[in-house]
């Protein structure tokens, strides 16, 4: 990203610079992507983390419905009421003041982890744990509407587990 090649300067797209370079002969898309992998990285990791809370909660509460849908439901009433900014503050906020001293056990963990991303984990945390709750609503909504159909009750005549059809 930093390399110059001087006789590229200010060169439109091509098959060697597919952006062009800069007036410094650096190449526009190796600059980008290098600039972008942090947005990336956040990206990609909370969603990871939105799929894995999202998507089993809201299978589970669409299914058996009752007091489980309903526990499951006011979690995510609860966590909506909570500003997402102010959220990710506060668990940073929280982290840095436990990594300030000698973490120990599971933080140990986390610190180190957090050291390697360059303090992103509770970026991480605080988007994954508030990001879920619209995934968790949709697969609900979904399940609620599917486990009714025609081939939901003929795999439950066959005798098939609640596992299975979900």
């Amino acid at each position: 990203y930093a390399q110059q090649d001087y006789t590229a300067i200010t060169q439109g797209p091509s098959w060697t610079h597919p952006m062009g370079t800069d007036q410094l002969g650096r190449d526009i898309m190796t600059r980008l992507i290098f600039g972008a992998r942090i947005s990336l990285t956040v990206g990609i990791v909370v969603q990871t983390v939105i799929m894995l809370i999202g998507v089993p909660l809201g299978l589970i509460a669409g299914y058996f419905g009752g007091r489980t849908d309903n526990v499951i439901m006011r979690t995510v009433d609860v966590l909506y009421a909570i500003p997402t900014l102010l959220f990710v503050i506060i668990i940073m906020t929280f982290l840095r003041g436990t990594f300030s001293g000698e973490p120990q056990g599971i933080w140990k963990g986390i610190a180190q982890l957090d050291e390697k991303t360059g303090g992103l984990v509770g970026v991480y945390i605080g988007l994954g744990i508030i990001g879920w709750l619209t995934v968790c609503r949709l697969v609900r909504a979904n399940t609620m509407s599917l486990k009714q159909r025609e081939f939901a009750e003929a795999a439950r005549a066959l005798g098939a587990t609640s596992g299975c059809i979900m």
